[in-house]
């Protein structure tokens, strides 16, 4: 859910245009990009009870750094900061992924895939759903931050407020979305206590022959 505040902070409090705001969150994915390749190398060699928690402290101090913005913050400074929430996510998705489907039978892969796919949907609509209220609450509470984020795009509305007035509200603005970064950072820093009971010991790994005892044996199917 904080992953929808980076880009609307772009769109309301610096006037970007959507596809500007696109571009410039796209440091996170870079970063995953970069380190999902790795982890998942490494996770065939290490627990992922010695990677998730990693990856979700990563996650933790890049959203710390976000509940600091401004409306002044500089962008490199944001981009980097998003750089380093991908590196934390692509330590975490990953190897939770692949320990999960290595736990499972030939036949019932499909079926464990397609729950791990609809728990995240749900999980990221809840967490959507809440980042939202808790943004838009707070932004009604801030008197000058919604005149602020509609004069960008309506200058009769900013000559009412003027320079010092659009300063203000803008400020308030992005102290609505730094309060939001606060509770988002919370339910991730949650997140490292069932993080810490992974298994933090090597899996036995073997290959397991698929028999006529099994179930419903058959060819395992991978449905994303």
């Amino acid at each position: 859910g904080g992953l929808l505040l980076v880009p609307t902070y772009f769109q309301e409090v610096r006037g970007e245009s959507t596809l500007h705001a696109g571009l410039l969150v796209a440091p996170q994915g870079i970063g995953a990009m970069l380190t999902m390749p790795l982890v998942g190398r490494l996770s065939d060699r290490m627990p992922i009870g010695r990677i998730v928690p990693v990856g979700i402290g990563v996650v933790c101090v890049g959203i710390f750094l976000l509940a600091h913005v401004g409306a002044g913050t500089p962008y490199w400074q944001i981009m980097g900061t998003l750089f380093l929430i991908g590196l934390g996510m692509g330590c975490v998705t990953m190897p939770l992924f692949t320990s999960a489907m290595r736990a499972l039978k030939p036949h019932q892969v499909a079926r464990g895939s397609t729950l791990l796919n609809i728990n995240q949907q749900i999980a990221s609509s809840v967490g959507v759903a809440l980042m939202s209220v808790i943004l838009t609450s707070h932004l009604k509470d801030a008197d000058l931050a919604l005149p602020a984020i509609a004069a960008q795009r309506d200058p009769a509305v900013a000559q009412q407020l003027g320079p010092r007035g659009m300063m203000e509200g803008l400020s308030q603005a992005a102290s609505a979305f730094g309060t939001t970064f606060w509770v988002a950072l919370a339910l991730v820093a949650f997140a490292l206590i069932p993080a810490l009971m992974l298994p933090r010991r090597p899996e036995s790994h073997h290959v397991r022959v698929v028999g006529e005892d099994d179930e419903q044996a058959g060819e395992p199917v991978m449905v994303h």
